[in-house]
C-alpha cells in the first residue's frame, strides 16, 4: 500500500504536545551575491568554423543585484532569466538586430565577490537575403567572459564599450 505510513500520524499526534501555529514563510526572491557597482568585462568571442582568431572586446558595465545580466545594455536583445542557484544566474537570449540575423541562445555566469565569469552561446541562424546567398546561414557563437569590479558606478555611463 503506498500510504501505509499515514496510519502512524494520528498515534504520533496524540502523543504530541499543544504547540503554537506555525506562520507561513514567504518565499525569498533569488538575488544574485553581486558587488555593484562598475565593473570591467573583458570577453572573448569565437564562430564555430571560422577561420578568424578569437576577438576580445573590453567594457565597462553598472551591474547591480537587479540588473546583474553584463549585456542587459545591448538594444535589440531580450535577456530572460531561467536559472538563479545563488551565486550562478543562468539567461535566455534572444537578439533581433535590425538589418542583421536574429540570434537566440543562453548565458551563464558564476559570480564569486567583485569577479565574475561566465559564457554566452548563440545560434545565429538566417540571412539569405541579407548576404546574398542561396542557402541559410547558421553560426555558432560562443563568448567567453571574465569580469571585476572596479568601482562605483557612474550616474552619467551605464555602458561604455571600448
Amino acid at each position: 500500500m503506498l500510504f501505509a505510513g499515514l496510519a502512524l500520524l494520528p498515534a504520533v499526534h496524540a502523543a504530541a504536545t499543544p504547540a503554537t501555529p506555525i506562520a507561513p514563510i514567504a518565499p525569498i526572491a533569488p538575488i544574485a551575491p553581486i558587488a555593484p557597482g562598475r565593473w570591467r568585462i573583458v570577453t572573448r568571442q569565437h564562430i564555430a568554423g571560422a577561420a578568424l582568431p578569437f576577438m576580445k572586446r573590453h567594457r565597462s558595465v553598472c551591474l547591480t543585484p537587479k540588473q546583474p545580466f553584463p549585456g542587459a545594455g545591448e538594444q535589440d536583445c531580450r535577456q530572460t532569466l531561467i536559472g538563479d542557484t545563488g551565486a550562478i544566474l543562468r539567461w535566455r537570449l534572444h537578439c533581433t538586430p535590425p538589418g542583421a540575423m536574429p540570434a537566440n541562445g543562453q548565458a551563464i555566469i558564476d559570480y564569486k565577490g567583485q569577479h565574475l565569469k561566465g559564457r554566452i552561446h548563440l545560434l545565429i541562424a538566417g540571412g539569405r537575403s541579407l548576404l546574398h546567398t542561396s542557402h541559410p546561414i547558421r553560426l555558432h557563437l560562443s563568448e567567453q567572459l571574465r569580469g571585476h569590479r572596479v568601482g562605483p558606478c557612474k550616474p552619467t555611463s551605464a555602458t561604455r564599450v571600448g
